[in-house]
């Protein structure tokens, strides 16, 4: 019989002394035991949970959201943490982010100031409003050259109760949408 057979076989011939040796270990002892037997065999149950999570994915998923419903405090730690342990890899993963969806990012800007305002806030398709208005500025009806130079304009500006819809959208230049702020069309054209 090999060593690691030979143990087990003397292990459970004699299972009721061993277990009481482990009863009187000391604790600082066992915790030493413990950490050592979690490190050694790490590698085993991150297998075994990649495993079960392959085959039973949509209860582990369910059973993941449910611990996490339990344990918000816990959540937010542990976000914390992984934030605080990755602060260089999260900040190239936003710069990134930020520089691949302009688009998107603006318009999720525009949907929370209209959010904080307590205007109407409906789902843009930013395409669809240039394929009705074409890539002319609204502001000085000039061509806008590059999708860099193009800004979308509130008609009538958030900060003076207008709506984040379609309708109150229109293509503008940067720095014509800039000059504009907040004002009114009727006070851009006065002043």
């Amino acid at each position: 019989m090999c060593r690691k057979h030979y143990k087990r076989d003397a292990y459970w011939r004699n299972v009721e002394t061993e277990r009481e040796k482990l009863r009187q270990r000391s604790p600082e002892k066992q915790r030493e035991y413990n950490q050592r037997n979690y490190e050694r065999h790490q590698e085993q149950r991150r297998e075994a949970r990649r495993d079960y999570y392959t085959r039973n994915a949509a209860a582990a998923r369910q059973a993941s959201r449910d611990w996490a419903a339990k344990n918000p405090e816990r959540v937010a730690a542990n976000k914390r943490h992984y934030a605080e342990m990755n602060r260089d890899k999260l900040a190239a993963y936003y710069r990134e982010y930020q520089r691949t969806n302009v688009e998107r990012r603006r318009a999720s800007n525009a949907k929370r100031r209209a959010a904080i305002r307590s205007t109407t806030v409906d789902p843009v398709d930013y395409a669809a409003i240039l394929v009705e208005h074409g890539m002319t500025c609204h502001l000085c009806g000039a061509s806008i050259e590059s999708f860099d130079d193009l800004h979308f304009d509130h008609v009538v500006p958030l900060s003076r109760g207008g709506t984040h819809t379609a309708d109150n959208i229109r293509p503008a230049h940067e720095l014509c949408n800039l000059r504009k702020g907040s004002k009114l069309m009727e006070e851009l054209k006065a002043g």
